[in-house]
């Protein structure tokens, strides 16, 4: 090959291997949460060591808080959407946004508590082998075991 042409081919190849890493790179950051699965309610249970009918009462549970908590979701869907208008606004007011955030978390709070009852409902009729197994799956998704000192 020519000495010459040598550097045109360089970059030529340099200039496709950017746009084939600025392709990759822009599509993975204008990925949105609707490009991800969904989330499976009950996987809590599904892939701990406990039996079918534990797997039942826990996926059970989360079902029926999340049914019988209409208000609290739609309260949270509700302070999401006024948040989202606090921030998007053409002049932004400190003050509104952490009103608007104090309602996202305490529309937030509600709900994890109402599920976290459902889900100690259902842990009170297990073993202690059954609630160790599930403990396990909980810590294995928050990081782990809380240490000892």
């Amino acid at each position: 090959m020519p000495e010459t042409k040598r550097p045109v081919i360089l970059l030529v190849s340099l200039a496709i291997n950017l746009v084939l890493i600025g392709l990759f790179a822009g599509s993975m950051l204008n990925r949105t949460p609707h490009d991800r699965p969904p989330a499976r309610h009950g996987g809590l249970a599904e892939r701990a060591d406990v039996s079918p009918e534990v797997r039942r009462a826990v996926g059970d549970a989360l079902r029926s808080a999340r049914s019988a908590a209409p208000e609290a979701r739609q309260r949270n869907v509700d302070a999401r959407s006024a948040l989202y208008g606090v921030l998007t606004a053409d002049v932004f007011d400190p003050n509104a946004a952490r009103a608007a955030f104090g309602v996202m978390r305490d529309a937030e709070t509600a709900f994890q508590m109402e599920t976290q009852e459902s889900l100690i409902q259902a842990m009170s009729e297990m073993s202690a082998v059954e609630r160790a197994s599930i403990a396990r799956r909980l810590t294995r998704q928050r990081g782990g075991p809380p240490r000892r000192r």
